[in-house]
């Protein structure tokens, strides 16, 4: 099963559909209102394209294997 699923839309955006457990959608339904969105798929759109931007924007993470970039056996400790 999986936990979203992403189609391409005829004006060539894309579209996602989230499936979140009850606690989750609770807690978006009660920071919608709490937060001046008109429902909770508003406040859950805001919330991912707002962490799309910022990891787009982000400076790239070092390599998780960077000691192993450097092209020789000595490994950094």
């Amino acid at each position: 099963m999986r936990a979203s699923t992403l189609r391409r839309l005829q004006g060539g955006c894309y579209a996602i559909t989230l499936c979140l457990p009850p606690e989750i959608a609770a807690f978006a339904e009660s920071e919608c209102r709490a937060r001046g969105f008109p429902d909770a798929d508003a406040y859950l759109s805001c919330m991912l394209n707002t962490a799309m931007f910022e990891e787009m924007e982000a400076e790239p993470s070092p390599s998780p294997i960077a000691a192993f970039d450097k092209g020789d056996d000595d490994i950094a400790f």
